[in-house]
Order: C-alpha cells, then sequence, then structure tokens
C-alpha cells in the first residue's frame, strides 16, 4: 500500500476543518492552506494569488472545499466572488501541476444536479459550474489522472452554516413561527460525519494496489439516503423538542425534482435522513 498524503484547501472554515480532523486522526498527511496564518501543516496562501512554491514533500490528493459561498458575500452590488471563486481554482491546478499532485476531490454544489443555476445564488453556482469544466479540463490534459466532484447540499451539524434544516431546528428551540414550503420526497442534505467519512473513504479506495487504475472521473450526489416528508417531519421534531412554535405549511410547486441517490463506485451508503436530523438534535 502507498502512503496517503492531503493538502486540503478552507482549513479554517467548517467542511475543510472537519475533514483535516478525519483525516489526522486516520494517520493521514494533511497539509492545510489557510489565508489567515501559518503553522505546522498549515501553509499560508491567498489561494486568489498564485502560488509558484515548490514543495520538497510528495503530495498525493488536493481536497479542495475553499470557495467564498455565504449568500451576503454575493449580494453586495459589484463584488467579484464569483471570478475569485474561479480564481481559486485555477491557481490550485496550476500548483498541483508544479508539484506533480495528480489527484482531485473538489466540493461542488448539488444545486448544478438540480439544473437550479438561478435566483440568489446564481453566481455562486456559475463560479461552481465553471470550476468543474476547468478540472474536467485538467483531467483531459492529464494534469490530474484521478478526478471526484462532491455535489453537496446543505451540510448539518454543529457549527455548520446556516440552512434550511439547521435555522428550522434553531427557531423550533426559540419556540418562532415556522414557514414551511413542503415537499413530498425531500433528502437535499448531508450530515458533516457522511461527508468526512466518504473523503476518508476515495482516499483509501484509491490507495489499494487493486484499484491503481491510472485515471477516473466521478461525480456524486451527496445526499442522504431515503428522503422525508418535509412537514411532517418538522412537525415530529416540534413534538420532540417541546416547541411552541407555530407552523405554517404551503404547498411545494409540482415541478420540484427529487434527485434519487445512485450507487457509488466506493460503495458508500449515506446515512438515512432520520439519522442525520436526528444525530444533529443530538449534538
Amino acid at each position: 500500500m502507498r502512503l496517503i498524503s492531503a493538502l486540503i484547501t478552507g482549513v479554517n472554515g467548517f467542511s475543510g476543518s472537519r475533514v483535516k480532523d478525519l483525516l489526522q486522526r486516520s494517520k493521514i498527511d494533511c497539509i492545510g492552506v489557510s489565508k489567515k496564518y501559518e503553522k505546522k501543516n498549515i501553509i499560508k496562501w491567498d489561494l486568489t494569488k498564485k502560488n509558484n512554491k515548490k514543495l520538497n514533500f510528495k503530495i498525493n490528493w488536493v481536497i479542495h472545499s475553499a470557495a467564498i459561498h455565504k449568500i451576503s458575500d454575493f449580494s453586495k452590488k459589484l463584488n467579484n466572488n464569483k471570478k475569485k471563486n474561479i480564481l481559486m481554482t485555477k491557481n490550485l491546478i496550476e500548483f498541483s501541476k508544479k508539484n506533480h499532485i495528480k489527484n482531485i476531490i473538489f466540493f461542488s454544489t448539488i444545486d448544478l444536479s438540480y439544473n437550479n443555476i438561478t435566483g440568489i445564488k446564481k453566481n455562486y453556482n456559475l463560479s461552481k459550474i465553471k470550476s468543474e469544466e476547468i478540472i474536467l479540463k485538467a483531467y483531459k490534459k492529464k494534469i490530474f489522472e484521478k478526478v471526484v466532484i462532491l455535489r453537496i447540499p446543505a451540510i448539518l451539524g454543529i457549527g455548520a452554516n446556516e440552512n434550511f434544516i439547521v435555522n428550522t431546528i434553531k427557531n423550533l428551540k426559540k419556540n418562532k413561527d415556522i414557514f414551511i414550503n413542503d415537499r413530498l420526497k425531500y433528502n437535499n442534505f448531508v450530515h458533516i460525519n457522511d461527508l468526512c467519512s466518504l473523503v476518508l473513504k476515495i482516499l483509501t479506495f484509491y490507495n489499494m494496489e487493486k484499484n491503481k487504475k491510472s485515471y477516473f472521473f466521478d461525480l456524486i450526489n451527496c445526499l442522504s439516503s431515503n428522503y422525508i416528508h418535509i412537514s411532517k417531519k418538522i412537525k415530529t421534531i416540534k413534538k420532540k423538542l417541546n416547541s411552541n412554535s407555530k407552523i405554517s405549511i404551503t404547498k411545494q410547486r409540482e415541478n420540484y425534482k427529487f434527485i434519487e441517490r445512485k450507487k457509488n463506485k466506493f460503495n458508500f451508503e449515506f446515512m438515512t435522513c432520520n439519522h442525520a436530523i436526528n444525530l444533529l438534535l443530538k449534538e
């Protein structure tokens, strides 16, 4: 078996820091990338700027979780955050080429699988589309040998960014009114534990001698397995929390798209929606 080492961007953020923690506990050598500071096992690097540094150690994988992603960061007039996200990807590819890093895991967005580009997240989604295209081009040029794109929905877990499930639970605990656009089939979230475990599974899968296939490109929709009827689940959570919140429900438009999860190459099983939410409630 070959030794695994990974360069992880976004280690100051929620996902990147949790991925780094799990990989380190699993005895995988990790180097983080941080815009803010440099210390042991952390490279100080603003990804929007080129980095011509030549590493004196071997890196097998890049895990690119860094991105400007908050809706508020894209709602400001005349911002160039879409360009910054794309520039981060370009600079990371150039750095990988210089340092012969041949494999990459890219954190993208599930909105692309839903073909949901418009709205308040439009520029963020466009930055992810363009980044995926740039990575695919690098793969075709054989800069990368193995590429795994993770299309990620809302993430659950302590410290996660705001999203529908997280915000709803917070409001239930505060006895605030809840407004739900109901969906019969809803699985548009994943627990951070699953996301981290999947990254570890990918790295160890390709570290096995029988899986040394040189070139591979895959895309995974990181959705919880099964699904929930959202209004019914929120009512159950309300009861469990002894909340006094008033719940108002409107029906979801008929054209809502539900994505059936396909079996992935790594035989990774995502936890069910109920398990993911119950785990969040216990944290």
